[in-house]
This record gives structure tokens, sequence and C-alpha cells, in this order.
């Protein structure tokens, strides 16, 4: 079989890295063993989870019209976070993304290519972290929406998508407050959070920081995390 640049590039590593004294020829068994295993059990994760939504979303699928150069572009954008990561959360968003644009161009959760794209960037760049502040902003906005957070896609200004920074420290207690308003950060760099401004007068913690999940975020949520009140 054909070495791909990945292959070159670990075997590039892999000598450096058996040099080392003591620990080197440990560290490069590990480099040659595990991580190409943990990255073909990732591929066959989402391959495996492909069938599922594919099986899943039948009747809503539409092969024929699909735009074969933008779901490329999409595809590769995807399958870069698929061989990255073996985290299940991110694996699952990738194939989730994948599927939606594969949906007819009539269903209303289908994304446009700018979204779509937008979205399969922010979450190759995101961190495992972040994704989780994500899912924990989800279930606080959701107690505004009664269980639905679909419906808070409904009104830029709608109060309902806010909350305060300690809100979600009690979500995740066991993050640092200093690491989780570094994620918050980092999501809002993208727009899928945004710090609402800074308090007047600060309390410990970031307490008081007021934050809100944008509606891209909870697109983002929605289609990709396929967190939604109305999923099967």
């Amino acid at each position: 079989m054909k070495k791909t640049t990945d292959d070159h590039a670990i075997s590039a590593i892999k000598a450096g890295i058996a040099a080392i004294p003591v620990f080197g020829g440990v560290l490069s068994s590990l480099i040659a063993d595990y991580i190409p295993d943990k990255t073909n059990e990732s591929v066959e994760t989402a391959i495996s989870y492909l069938r599922y939504r594919t099986e899943l979303l039948d009747n809503r699928i539409d092969l024929e019209n699909v735009n074969k150069d933008e779901f490329s572009e999409l595809f590769k954008s995807c399958y870069l976070t698929i061989i990255r990561t073996h985290k299940k959360e991110k694996l699952e968003a990738a194939v989730n993304l994948i599927t939606n644009a594969l949906l007819k161009g009539s269903d209303e959760e289908r994304l446009s290519f700018t979204e779509a794209d937008h979205f399969s960037h922010s979450l190759e760049q995101r961190s495992y972290g972040s994704i989780h502040v994500l899912l924990a902003a989800a279930k606080i906005v959701e107690r505004s929406y009664n269980g639905d957070i679909s419906a808070a896609v409904h009104g830029d200004f709608n109060e309902g998508r806010r909350f305060q920074f300690s809100d979600l420290s009690k979500e995740l207690d066991d993050y640092h407050p200093s690491l989780l308003m570094g994620l918050v950060s980092e999501l809002d760099t993208l727009n899928l959070v945004h710090k609402a401004g800074t308090p007047s007068i600060r309390v410990q913690d970031y307490a008081n920081y007021p934050i809100e999940l944008t509606i891209l975020g909870i697109k983002f949520i929605v289609t990709a995390l396929n967190i939604d009140s109305n999923n099967e």
C-alpha cells in the first residue's frame, strides 16, 4: 500500500523520538502502534454513525441534487476532524454536518453551504472542552424554552438566550472558572457564544459576567451536536 504524507510524517517523528535516551523506544512504539490504531478506530466509528444517520434520515435525503463541489469541500473539512479526534461528540458532529449536506434543498433543517462550511471549520478548531461548554449552555437556555432549544432561534434580542457565568459554572463545576472563561472566549471568537459586556462591578470568579448563547450557536447545537427536543 502506498504511504501517505501523514505516514511519512509519523515515520519521521518516530525515528526522531526513538533517539531520545531511556524513554525514546517506548514513546516511539506508542506513536507507531497506538496513534494509527486509534485513527482507524475513529474512522470506523464515524462510518458506523454515518450509516445510522443516513438510515434515520432516509426519506429526507436527496443524493441526486447534491452540489458535488460543495459537498467535497465540506467532507474534506469534516474528515480532518474525524482523523484528528477520538472523542465521540466531535466524531458525531462531523458526521451530522456531512449528512446535513445530503438533505433535500427544501428541508428546513438543511444549512446553507456557507453555514455548514463555517461550522465544519469551527468544529475542527474547537477544543473538546468548548463542546462541553456549548452543551452546558444549551441546557441552561433550554430551561427558558420549556425544553425546546430550537425555539430560541427566533428573535435576535430574546432574553431567554442570556444567562450569567455563574450559571455555567454550576453546570460545569469541575472546570476552574479561569479555564471555563477561556473556553467561553474560544467560542466567542466564532460567535457561537457571546460575552455580552463586562460588569461595572465585577465579582469573584467572573460570576456576574453576562453570557449569551447566540442564534448561530443554537444552530450549531441543533445541527452539528444534534441536540433538539424534536429529535428521534
